[in-house]
């Protein structure tokens, strides 16, 4: 241990790496609790970054029972070797016989291991594991693109045979095609000819048209009875691009001379010759190098069958460079409200669509950008996002299943656009479930304003709804557009955009803000809360001890230990005498009296008697109540009209309601009717979220740090099984985000406490393990205690 103490006192980086690289192998607590508070604390972001994958890599990969000497030895002896030559024949002769010591120590040379030629043999033989935990350690090198690390990624999720290593294999036929192999003939036939079959049966299962017809193209590279029958269920599709691309790999079936291939076709009555060649198909799937360029300034060109395809116009362009003036407060001057940031070289760009199915094609004279809106299915109903099996999908007011489940996650539509999770990246989809914008991003928003605002490299900018950059990821935080204004963070200060990107305010200096809410928004200054207009000044004083947004002309404010309400002229209409106090909604609001909620109007009148647990907002007409432990309804009257018999509910939208009924998440209508027969999980947010109960909904401090022990008595008082943790036995790693990992990661480090970004992934653990009033006291507990 003390040769690796000199290693992390060296002010050499290479000697600090190495020092890191020993800690991982070493199966002791305080060797993992030091790489944390380097990966924490250390002033080096570098070293930071790669204690950070370190410790990735031990939560994945750490196998107490088969780490000792042997392994620590064989780490030390190939650190010690130069060339790739003898580090390519170590990984090729010199490996453990046992799978799970070669794949730990294979995890541990990667993290070292800098040379492609080098890397990319140890990411093969990572495959050659099967090891299923080592999925997510070789998917993390998709984004290196040195073309002998592509194709190691490639060919070991390949040789894994997994079906956990499907998603990511379908991501490298639609990202690479012929471009991976350098040989269309060898892409897809690299791999085994019973797994070819199974990655298309997947890819075919999808509800994305884009993927039904890389499924398709995929199929064409290895032809054989099985494959066959994949591709006579893809020339049925409904898509014509689907059909194209299924007929160009007939095409091939009959060249290799499948006679059942040949039978087949003879039966088929709609053979026309295609126009589109298979590189035409190719360039309507692929990623283009995974760069977003800016659209070209030249005229629009024709667009293909694809009709829904974003077409790149000269939009783009004009708002990375917007007209000068635009929104500036009077008399700014330009260099005052200049935004500089990053420059954007590497950001993903938007996949084209796949058609809609019902999608009118344009004729070879309709100029692109001039076709009808694509046709939504039905009428224009609703659309509600909901979970089953873990996956997401969206059913109708109705109740019926609209979009398959097929997503990790999924916000609500709006305006025509709903972000969605597949994989591991966030995209848009329209009504028929189709990819209108590709999944590409780290977060991704719904849009408003006629942007959208997305993660990208750990900055935030905003899209159009072609998917090009409006407004450049520069932004360490932002919110959404509202009212034509979004706050942006950058370089620690807040300020105000317009939808070209502009600045909008000087000498603007406040420690938070919201979104403008009928033209004012909530700022902070020396932990006292006002609001600004829309030219940024300060139309309420900074005074109040908190405040909520405006909502029908009232905005409701604390002072000392009671809640009122103002005007906007920063006038009192209704006193201080509330122990809290929710925004006005159909002319009534919610407000606690000695601990019962009841109904105030705008005269400060309790108009429904304080008599309730907790209270939510009016909602189309009805209000969710909690009476006992149960949740219900009542209508403005103060009439209970659905009984109280839901352990959680959420306000009305749309004509339904999320509800929780003996642990599962429904939906239900006005009449208390539940829509969807399973049951399932409501979304909002994005998240896989459950129905809070109805609260402040307080920001939380960003800076805050919360005692790990304050945590844990919190998590114990609510009921969480602490004692079934195994944490302090020697060695022990819990599961990589389990809310075991992040307690461990946060009563670890020098303060032994959590920050915002910790507490908010321990809180998101404890709701995948399904102790959901547990997440829900947990939110409180911060909202009481760390608010902004």
């Amino acid at each position: 241990m003390d040769s690796i103490l000199d290693l992390l006192n060296s002010k050499d980086a290479q000697e600090r790496r190495r020092g890191i690289f020993l800690l991982a192998a070493t199966p002791e607590d305080t060797s993992v609790l030091l790489i944390n508070n380097i990966a924490e604390y250390d002033e080096s972001p570098a070293l930071r970054f790669f204690a950070r994958r370190v410790l990735a890599s031990i939560a994945n990969t750490f196998r107490p029972e088969i780490c000792g000497n042997g392994v620590d030895e064989l780490i030390g002896r190939y650190i010690s070797l130069a060339g790739d030559k003898d580090k390519i024949s170590f990984i090729e002769t010199g490996l453990p016989g046992d799978l799970q010591s070669r794949s730990q120590l294979l995890n541990q040379i990667l993290l070292h291991e800098k040379s492609p030629a080098a890397a990319a043999r140890a990411i093969v033989a990572l495959g050659e594991t099967r090891n299923e935990a080592d999925i997510r350690q070789i998917v993390s090198f998709n984004g290196d693109n040195r073309p002998e690390i592509r194709r190691a990624v490639f060919d070991a999720l390949a040789g894994m045979n997994n079906i956990k290593a499907f998603p990511f294999l379908t991501q490298f036929i639609i990202d690479d095609n012929i471009a991976l192999a350098n040989d269309s003939r060898n892409f897809f036939r690299s791999i085994d000819g019973a797994l070819a079959v199974k990655i298309v049966k997947y890819m075919r299962s999808s509800a994305s048209g884009k993927m039904k017809a890389a499924a398709a193209l995929a199929a064409g590279y290895a032809p054989g009875g099985e494959m066959l029958e994949e591709l006579k269920a893809l020339l049925e599709s409904d898509s014509a691009v689907v059909r194209k691309a299924a007929l160009d790999s007939l095409n091939k079936f009959l060249a290799a001379g499948i006679a059942e291939a040949v039978e087949y076709a003879s039966k088929l009555t709609d053979l026309e010759p295609l126009q589109e060649t298979l590189f035409d198909i190719k360039n309507e799937l692929e990623f283009d190098n995974y760069l977003l360029q800016p659209a070209p300034q030249e005229q629009p060109v024709h667009e293909s069958a694809d009709a829904s395809r974003p077409q790149e116009t000269s939009g783009t362009g004009e708002a990375l460079q917007p007209s000068a003036g635009g929104g500036r407060a009077e008399n700014e001057k330009p260099e005052d409200v200049h935004a500089e940031g990053p420059s954007e070289t590497s950001v993903p760009p938007a996949r084209k669509p796949e058609p809609a199915e019902n999608s009118r094609q344009e004729t070879a004279d309709e100029p692109a950008g001039e076709s009808e809106p694509e046709a939504e299915i039905e009428t224009e109903s609703v659309l509600f996002p909901l979970e089953s099996g873990m996956k997401f999908g969206y059913i109708d007011n109705k109740g019926k299943l609209v979009i398959p489940f097929s997503f990790e996650r999924a916000y609500p539509f709006a305006n025509g656009f709903a972000a969605v999770l597949n994989g591991i990246r966030w995209g848009y989809i329209n009504r028929n479930g189709g990819f209108t914008i590709g999944e590409q991003f780290e977060e991704a928003y719904n849009f408003s304003c006629g942007l959208a605002r997305v993660l990208v490299t750990q900055k935030y900018g905003f899209i159009n709804d072609k998917g090009h950059m409006a407004v450049k990821a520069q932004y360490e935080d932002a919110k959404d557009f509202s009212e034509g204004l979004a706050a942006v963070k950058q370089e620690g200060k807040w300020n105000f955009i317009n939808t070209e990107g502009k600045m909008q305010f000087k000498n603007f200096d406040f420690e938070r803000v919201s979104s403008f809410k009928n033209g004012l928004a909530m700022v902070r200054r020396n932990k006292k809360f006002g609001f600004v207009n829309t030219r940024g000044e300060l139309a309420v004083k900074c005074a109040y001890d908190s405040a909520e947004d405006f909502s029908e002309e009232l905005a409701g404010v604390k002072v000392a230990s009671k809640h009122g309400y103002i005007d906007s002229g920063d006038r009192f209409a209704i006193k201080p005498q509330f122990d809290r106090a929710r925004e006005f909604s159909e002319g009534l609001a919610a407000v606690e009296i000695e601990k019962l909620y009841g109904f105030i109007n705008k005269a400060g009148k309790l108009i429904i008697t304080s008599r309730f647990e907790y209270a939510s907002s009016f909602s189309e007409g009805l209000a969710a109540i909690k009476a006992g432990e149960l949740w219900g309804y009542i209508n403005t009257d103060g009439t209970e009209v659905i009984e109280a018999r839901f352990d959680e509910a959420g306000p009305f939208s749309n004509g339904l309601a999320s509800v929780k009924i003996g642990g599962a998440f429904n939906y239900i209508d006005k009449k208390g009717v539940t829509v969807y027969g399973s049951g399932a999980e409501n979304i909002t947010g994005g998240a896989a979220e459950v129905i809070e109960p109805a609260g402040p909904h307080k920001e939380i401090n960003k800076n805050a740090s919360i005692p790990a022990g304050t945590v844990h008595a919190v998590m114990q008082k609510l009921g969480y099984p602490i004692s079934n943790w195994k944490s302090t036995r020697s060695g022990h790693q819990p599961p990589p985000r389990s809310a075991e990992f992040y307690f461990l990661k946060a009563s670890s480090g020098m303060d032994k406490s959590f920050n915002y970004a910790d507490i908010m992934e321990l809180i998101e653990a404890v709701k995948r393990e399904h102790f959901i009033e547990v997440a829900n006291g947990l939110v409180r507990f911060l909202e009481n205690n760390y608010s902004a």
